[in-house]
């Protein structure tokens, strides 16, 4: 997978790091692409890749570059609120295997006192 400042290069090479959004735009400098700021490169990394998988697909499966991007500071919250595709792709509730053993009724089975269950339930 690209590094952050590969994607960046490729990108500009590639003529569309006009057409960036504003938001991508504040993560890195103009002059010099290996100057992603620390605080953004887990997303510039997940858009290295998204631009390397891009790479291998047909011209008319691109998206367009102009796509909605917005910030998110997650790691300042206590929680995450997850869609149910994310819940049934991590397999929280039950395995894709039909299993019931998911990994939100493990960690729920596996709480020693109730005050606990009801902290997971939370």
């Amino acid at each position: 997978m690209w590094d952050d400042t590969k994607a960046v290069r490729e990108l500009r090479a590639s003529g569309c790091s006009t057409q960036w959004p504003d938001e991508l735009k504040t993560w890195m400098d103009d002059v010099d692409p290996s100057s992603v700021q620390a605080s953004e490169w887990v997303a510039m990394s997940a858009l290295s890749g998204l631009s390397q998988y891009q790479t291998y697909m047909p011209p008319d499966a691109l998206s367009s570059p102009s796509a909605s991007f917005q910030g998110a500071s997650i790691l300042s919250q206590q929680y995450v609120v997850l869609d149910g595709h994310t819940i049934h792709n991590l397999e929280l509730l039950q395995n894709n295997d039909n299993g019931h053993g998911g990994l939100g009724q493990c960690w729920h089975n596996s709480t020693v006192t109730n005050f606990g269950k009801r902290l997971f339930e939370e």
